[in-house]
């Protein structure tokens, strides 16, 4: 087939092409949104659990973590915030007993009224 018989067929064929033009997509802002914080893993909260249940029974600090386990059933449903805070303060209060400080010059004894 020569050239101009085939730009011939190229042409009739391309006035028989119907063109559908497709919507074009509706395109929206999508506001950005920081992942969220990685939480504490569960090894680590189980391990922070047992320390802080190690420490209320070996140094009697049950009051301690009924004062901060106050607004929960149990320490396993604090924040891991809450949870840092209380080893935290599981920790001071072991020092206290060693040192001899009483917990109320440590600002370990808090009103939760």
């Amino acid at each position: 087939m020569n050239e101009g018989k085939l730009r011939e067929l190229v042409d009739l064929l391309d006035q028989r092409v119907v063109r559908v033009q497709s919507p074009r997509p509706e395109l929206k802002v999508v506001p950005f949104m920081p992942p969220p914080e990685p939480g504490m893993d569960s090894v680590t909260r189980e391990a922070m659990t047992q320390r802080i249940r190690d420490l209320q029974r070996m140094y009697q600090l049950g009051w301690l973590v009924r004062q901060e386990t106050f607004h929960v059933p149990g320490i396993e449903l604090l924040e891991d915030g809450e949870l840092s805070a209380l080893l935290q303060d599981m920790e001071r209060a072991r020092e206290c007993i060693v040192e001899g400080v009483s917990f109320d010059d440590a600002g370990l004894v808090r009103s939760r009224a």
